[in-house]
């Protein structure tokens, strides 16, 4: 269940930052499966990727190249230099946080693949008060690129909650309002066309006596959801913790969740 959530939000912060590719790539269609952008995505275990096919609507047809190998040892041994405009890692769980993909060597390879105006996002699970694993992976992230950013698309007010999380990190400075501006007009051609079917439905309905308003028009259209922390507040909430750069010799990622681990505990004996 966890997983699912954590996608979810992740999806819901990158689904505002894919429509910025179309800009660049006009070829970009409304579904993955039909991207006319080179994808390559490094999953480890090939079931998943059968999943996608057969349940999940993937097309075998698509642009999209699967590899079934750890993300590190992709990074090191297939992934071009100065190649992807954005690379983006969900590989962090609940529970289960894979060190080698979290620690200041692997940012650094990372930021080879990506061209010069590339960002990467990383997705993890945590608290902004009580955390300490999303402190270490700022700090670790500002250690490889001059702007880093921490992104939700609830707004950041839960910060006591565990919560999925992205951070931003690229030689370029996060353009939140290019983001909006090129998200508001995506969804507005999508809710436009949503409108003229459910009308086209409701004018059906109510000739047999059972017309009821569109709901696009009762819901209103979607605005833009991608939120950045403010740099104060998140200068205040990293100085609430110790600073740690996760590297290939110390990443103590099982104690920085220790708390996580306590609470998780205590709920399973009550």
């Amino acid at each position: 269940m966890c997983c699912v959530a954590q996608l979810r939000q992740t999806c819901r912060v990158w689904s505002e930052i894919r429509p910025l590719l179309s800009k660049a790539y006009p070829g970009w269609g409304v579904t993955s499966s039909t991207a006319k952008v080179p994808i390559d995505v490094v999953e480890i275990d090939p079931g998943v990727t059968q999943v996608a096919h057969s349940h999940l609507g993937l097309s075998k047809q698509t642009k999209i190249q699967s590899y079934h190998m750890d993300g590190r040892q992709f990074v090191r041994e297939k992934a071009q230099k100065q190649h992807y405009k954005i690379v983006i890692q969900d590989a962090v769980n609940d529970l289960s946080v894979p060190t080698h993909l979290m620690t200041k060597e692997y940012n650094e390879a990372i930021k080879a693949t990506l061209t010069p105006d590339g960002a990467y996002l990383l997705t993890l699970i945590d608290s902004i008060e009580r955390g300490q694993l999303w402190r270490a992976a700022v700090y670790t992230m500002r250690e490889s690129f001059p702007y880093v950013a921490m992104l939700d698309p609830d707004g950041f007010r839960d910060t006591a909650g565990r919560h999925v999380y992205v951070i931003y990190g690229s030689v370029q400075p996060l353009d939140l309002g290019d983001i909006r501006a090129v998200a508001k007009e995506y969804y507005l051609k999508q809710d436009c066309a949503e409108l003229f079917h459910e009308v086209a439905q409701s004018a059906f309905a109510a000739l047999h006596g059972e017309y009821e308003l569109p709901e696009r028009i009762k819901n209103g259209f979607r605005e833009p959801h991608t939120y950045r922390l403010e740099q104060q507040r998140l200068e205040d909430h990293l100085g609430k913790g110790r600073k740690i750069v996760l590297t290939d010799q110390y990443a103590p990622v099982d104690n920085l969740m220790g708390d996580v681990f306590r609470d998780r505990t205590k709920k399973l004996q009550r």
